[in-house]
């Protein structure tokens, strides 16, 4: 299984190991009993098994749970993105409404970005546009970025206009 939070999960593993142990990265995968380019290719690739992940933790003392958070997330109500005229779920009608806000994000395109509010509301897209940004950043372009964040003020101001 690959933790969405892969990345983080590691550079905090290494963090650790650095601050705690003053090991270094090919220190930390000796003592998981791995070889270093296991290591150097998890994080370039962005990709890491649970095993291995856990591995690394417990090589550097540390301890991999999973607990509920602070507080429950609002459930969604099922999106209309799923609906075969929006075009982002043609071959899985069944997927999340999260997986379907952030493939409207990603387009960048208004009238799906716009369904995504009336649908979740601005700040459940606010969220999952986050959420993009810290995990997927790297691979939206910037002018995307911008055009995104631009739509999403334009969205809230016309809410908050419509509101008043």
């Amino acid at each position: 299984m690959v933790s969405p939070c892969k990345n983080a999960l590691i550079a905090d593993i290494l963090e650790s190991a650095r601050t705690q142990h003053g090991w270094d990265q090919t220190e930390l995968a000796r003592r998981a009993g791995m070889a270093t380019a296991t290591l150097s290719r998890a994080k370039q690739r962005h990709n890491i098994d649970s095993k291995t992940l856990e591995a690394l933790a417990r090589a550097a003392g540390l301890r991999l749970t999973l607990e509920p958070e602070a507080h429950a997330p609002v459930p969604l109500r099922r999106t209309r993105l799923a609906e075969p005229g929006f075009g982002l779920a043609w071959s899985n009608r069944n997927a999340p409404d999260d997986v379907l806000i952030r493939q409207a994000l990603l387009r960048g395109s208004y009238p799906l970005i716009l369904q995504a509010v009336l649908d979740a509301g601005l700040d459940t897209v606010r969220r999952e546009w986050a959420w993009l940004l810290a995990n997927e950043g790297d691979r939206i372009p910037q002018q995307a970025r911008e055009d995104v964040a631009r739509q999403l003020r334009n969205m809230e101001t016309g809410l908050s206009r419509a509101a008043a």
